[in-house]
């Protein structure tokens, strides 16, 4: 899934001041990118 995803879950869980936190990686649903990594293949450019 994705972001957008949780949109269903935010409806419901909101009113009962339930916090919804979703993240969007690259290459995984809306954002730009092609994939991720988490830093395997990225840590040659820091």
């Amino acid at each position: 899934g994705c972001r957008a995803d949780a949109s269903e879950a935010a409806i419901i869980l909101l009113p009962s001041n339930i916090t919804v936190f979703t993240l969007d990686f690259s290459g995984s649903g809306l954002s730009g990118g092609e994939h991720v990594t988490l830093g395997w293949n990225e840590v040659n450019t820091c």
